[in-house]
Order: C-alpha cells, then sequence, then structure tokens
C-alpha cells in the first residue's frame, strides 16, 4: 500500500486547500469591534447548539438589548391568551345564550381553530418578507377590536364569523414574535427570552381564567369579560414603537462577512 500521507498531498494539490485564505488579526478585532455582542463573535462556546460556555446574565441582556421588545411581545401574547382560555371557561354560558347544543358550540370552536391554521400561513409568510413589528401589532389590533365586537352578536352566525376573524391574533406569538425576538436579543441568552415569553400560556391558564371569570360573576354576562381584549390596542402602538432588527442578524454575526 502506498503512503497515506503521498495520497493527501496529492489530493490536496489537485483540489486545493480547503481554507485559502486567512483572516488577519486586525480585520478580526475590527468585527468585534463593530459587533453589539463582541463576546460571542467568532466564539464556538457560544454558538448556539453547543452548550459551552458562561452565558451572560439576563440583567446584562436586558441592558444591551433592551427591556420593551420582550415586555410588549409578552403582554401582546398574553392578550389573546386571556381571551382563549375565557372563552374555553364560558362556554356554556355561550351556548346558552345562543341556545346551542353540545355539538353546535363544538362546531364554533372547530371553525375559531380552522381559522387559526388559516390565517397562520400568510401571516408567517407577511412577517418573514416584511416588518415583523408590523404584523404583530396589526394582527393584535385586529384582535382588540373584533373580540368586544364578538360580545354584541345577537346570535350564534355573526359570533362566529368575528371568531374567524379575531383568529388572526392567535398564532403570532408562536411565530411573528418568536421571529422578532430571535433578532433583537442575542443567541446565548434565546432560551430564556423565549422562557419569559411563553410565560403567556401559563398566565393565561390561571390569571387569565380568574380574570375572565370574575368579571363574568361580577357584571352578570359573559359578554362584559371579552371587553378585556380592548387591552390589546394600547399594547399594539406600543410596538409600532420597537425598532426591526435585522433578519439573522445574530447568527451573521458569528460569521466575518
Amino acid at each position: 500500500m502506498g503512503d497515506p500521507l503521498i495520497g493527501e498531498q496529492a489530493l490536496f494539490e489537485r483540489e486545493g486547500p480547503v481554507f485559502d485564505f486567512i483572516v488577519p488579526d486586525e480585520l478580526l478585532k475590527e468585527a468585534v469591534g463593530r459587533s453589539r455582542d463582541a463576546e460571542a463573535v467568532a466564539d464556538l462556546a457560544l454558538v448556539p447548539g453547543t452548550g459551552e460556555g458562561k452565558p451572560p446574565r439576563m440583567s446584562s441582556v436586558m441592558r444591551t438589548s433592551g427591556v420593551a421588545p420582550l415586555l410588549f411581545l409578552t403582554l401582546a401574547a398574553l392578550v389573546p391568551s386571556f381571551i382563549n382560555n375565557g372563552i374555553s371557561l364560558l362556554g356554556p354560558n355561550i351556548k346558552a345564550s345562543f341556545h346551542l347544543s353540545d355539538a353546535g358550540l363544538g362546531a364554533v370552536t372547530f371553525v375559531a381553530a380552522v381559522a387559526q391554521i388559516g390565517w397562520g400561513l400568510p401571516v408567517a409568510v407577511w412577517a418573514d418578507r416584511g416588518s415583523r413589528k408590523m404584523v404583530a401589532a396589526f394582527t393584535l389590533f385586529i384582535f382588540a377590536i373584533t373580540v368586544p365586537l364578538m360580545a354584541l352578536s345577537k346570535s350564534v352566525w355573526p359570533f362566529a364569523f368575528l371568531y374567524i376573524i379575531a383568529a388572526i391574533g392567535y398564532g403570532t406569538s408562536d411565530t411573528v414574535h418568536n421571529s422578532y425576538l430571535s433578532d433583537a436579543y442575542p443567541t446565548q441568552a434565546r432560551a430564556r427570552v423565549f422562557a419569559w415569553h411563553q410565560l403567556s400560556d401559563p398566565l393565561g391558564q390561571t390569571v387569565g381564567i380568574l380574570l375572565i371569570g370574575f368579571v363574568a360573576a361580577a357584571s352578570g354576562s359573559w359578554r362584559w369579560s371579552l371587553l378585556i381584549a380592548f387591552a390589546g390596542i394600547p399594547i399594539a402602538f406600543a410596538i409600532l414603537t420597537l425598532r426591526e432588527p435585522d433578519k439573522g442578524a445574530n447568527e451573521s454575526s458569528h460569521i466575518l462577512r
């Protein structure tokens, strides 16, 4: 058998080196200096998926990247979560108001779920192609306007129609919000940022149900509890004040351009 080193040398001469350049130290220092997250640039220990390196403190991350994006988008996810869990709680009352059977109430819920799936793809594509803060604000605003109108419905048909429109606000927290947060905060804090944002789910299932139930019991009608959705209007306008981060900014910051 031949010498493997000779074979490797021949392959190298035929194909050329894998990396035929060396990054000058001055260029590397300049790239690090211009990065907003200098500690993470060119540091393999902090690249997502490696599981190495000491993560930065959340206080430092919030100081660098800001509290507003995480706060506003978490509140934006809370409002639909409150209403969604509240409608589940008020199902028997809604059923009685519209004289529905169990099958009829199930059909209304099914239609809203299908509408959420139907809205999901075009909203996600819109966010991929355009401004995610605009998509997040717009969908929340539509939700906040439509849900209170559902409270005015005298029959199940306008209620179901408005519910289909309002469903546009249900799926954005899993797509649009997460896409925005991925670029608004550094990669080494991403899991913790997502964890804080996803608090909207357990809070909706606990605090949301408590709040919706309290308003319905205090007012004597389930309709008044849907007015809580109006809270989404100022939150939507607050989202518009956020800075739109560059798409893929944190991933590309690990690669010299």
